[in-house]
Parts: structure tokens; C-alpha cells; sequence
């Protein structure tokens, strides 16, 4: 329910946002790729329940951009200790070892500042 709850609210947080820079002229149509609007096709966590310190494999793919970022963290407090890696391709995978239950927040933007809604996956580690 916590996680349900988070991911709600980050939700409506890079909603807001997202209206708001729109709002100011930020983002405007005319800077849609000609490919279409950025759009996450896929994004998992699998497994989603390990043991600390389990291989967690991180899979996405994204379609209308060149790049992502992931940012993932403790479900508990997402902000404590955020890692975050930048620049990868529109579609892969990475591999994590958590040592407690965490969320993975993905993100994509075009070269035109389009931006693509985020998504998230959790993983629960388990004693």
C-alpha cells in the first residue's frame, strides 16, 4: 500500500510539473520528434521479491527517444541514498543487487524537451 501510495504521488508531483512548464511555454508541440511522442512500451524489475544482496535485472524500452535515465533507491525513503545513471540507450537492461526493498524510477526526454510520463517497479527484498 506504501509503494501503491509513493508511486502515486510521484505521479501526480511530475504531473503538476509537467502542466505547469507547459503552462509557461516549456514544452510545446512543435517540438515533437517526428517519430512520434516518447512512449514507455516497457519497464520491469524481475524478480520482484530476493533476498538481500540478489541479482535484480532492470529491463526498458522506450520508443521516440535516444536515451533514459534510471534513478532507484530505498522504497522507505526513495530520496536517502538515490543512484542514478543517465545516458542509457532507449531499450536495455541493468543489473542491481539491493540489499533492501527499492524503487526504480524511469525517465526519458527528447533532444526537443518532450518529455515521456515516468514509470516505476519495485523490488522487495525479503529477510
Amino acid at each position: 500500500m506504501k509503494r501503491i501510495l509513493l508511486v502515486l504521488a510521484l505521479l501526480i508531483v511530475l504531473a503538476l510539473t509537467t502542466g505547469l512548464m507547459r503552462s509557461h511555454g516549456v514544452f510545446s508541440t512543435s517540438s515533437i520528434q517526428p517519430h512520434g511522442t516518447p512512449e514507455i512500451a516497457l519497464f520491469t524489475a524481475s524478480p520482484n521479491r530476493i533476498a538481500p544482496g540478489q541479482e535484480v535485472t532492470v529491463s526498458w524500452m522506450v520508443r521516440g527517444v535516444e536515451t533514459v535515465s534510471i534513478e532507484w533507491g530505498p522504497e522507505r525513503n526513495p530520496r536517502a541514498n538515490l543512484q542514478k545513471r543517465t545516458g542509457l540507450p532507449a531499450a536495455g537492461s541493468l543489473t542491481v543487487h539491493p540489499e533492501e526493498s527499492t524503487v526504480f524510477i524511469l525517465e526519458c526526454q527528447t533532444p526537443g524537451l518532450v518529455v515521456c510520463m515516468a514509470a516505476s517497479a519495485g523490488v522487495r527484498v525479503r529477510p
